[in-house]
């Protein structure tokens, strides 16, 4: 990395310093605002993309901070990420930051979720079994992978299972920006995009707070899938009337002068738009 892209880094965490009371607004009130920042910082002075970032969009590099600061995932590459898309950065929560999200609604006790391949033991009769039967051969020859199961165990005791098989996966992810990453031969983490589909896919029909709806929207919104269903909310459990919604939350972030006065520049609707599109259509396929 050049010397200038790296006083562009440097600036970009200047200014991320400058907008703690905005994430201080978006974040739920059990985060620090000063963890948070720390962790941003940290992961865009490491990020495998950093020339990419530096030369990006700063303005969605900054919506993509509040919004991760919103849902309560923190940017350290594990529970969510800055993903470069030609010149915009997008936030894209991971595995790990749903399934941290579902489990903090309260309302489940358990998440698994696991790839099958062709010479595994696998089970599941639909009407039948309350979990599927999986036994891989963890030390021989599993053979290509064929398909992922998700169980969402609930704490009234119910079982939420779906098991996808290969095709519908690939199917799902040709709706996306990066279906690349799903494929198994050029996919170096695909085993983690076929997971999240399926836990994804099983969270639907739980209960969830609205942190993890919102999560789930802009995983949605970062991959690029496109809808025509409309949305359905019946599952979705409302957090405390203290905990202001998301979206809420980014807009009076959003209103304040001082990531304007940070870095020299308004905020466009364009950019507010953005932020503020955590209503996306429903899809039963994802």
């Amino acid at each position: 990395m050049s010397n200038q892209q790296l006083a562009v880094i440097k600036e970009i965490c200047t200014t991320i310093d400058k907008m703690d009371n905005q994430l201080k607004q978006a974040l739920p009130p059990n985060m620090e605002v000063s963890r948070f920042i720390a962790t941003v910082k940290n992961g865009i002075q490491t990020h495998p993309q950093q020339d990419k970032l530096a030369n990006a969009d700063r303005r969605t590099l900054f919506a993509s901070c509040l919004k991760a600061a919103s849902d309560g995932l923190v940017l350290d590459g594990r529970e969510a990420a800055l993903v470069v898309f030609s010149n915009q950065v997008t936030y894209m929560p991971m595995t790990q930051g749903l399934v941290k999200l579902a489990r903090n609604s309260g309302e489940i006790a358990k998440i698994t979720s696991e790839v099958v391949y062709k010479n595994d033991t696998f089970q599941y009769r639909l009407g039948v079994d309350e979990v599927p039967l999986h036994e891989p051969d963890w030390f021989g020859d599993r053979g290509e992978a064929v398909g992922v199961w998700c169980c969402v165990k609930l704490n009234s005791g119910e079982n939420i299972v779906r098991v996808l098989p290969k095709v519908k996966v690939l199917n799902i992810a040709s709706k996306t920006k990066n279906a690349s990453q799903y494929d198994p031969k050029s996919g170096l983490y695909f085993d983690e995009f076929w997971r999240k589909t399926a836990i994804k896919n099983a969270l639907k029909y739980a209960p969830k707070s609205t942190y993890l709806e919102s999560a789930m929207n802009h995983d949605n919104e970062a991959q690029g899938f496109e809808f025509n269903e409309p949305k359905n909310n019946d599952n979705i459990v409302p957090i405390k009337k203290e905990e202001t919604r998301a979206a809420s939350k980014i807009k009076a972030a959003m209103n304040n002068n001082a990531i304007e006065e940070a870095e020299e520049a308004v905020f466009t609707e364009e950019v507010v738009d953005t932020v503020m599109s955590d209503d996306l259509p429903f899809d039963d396929d994802i």
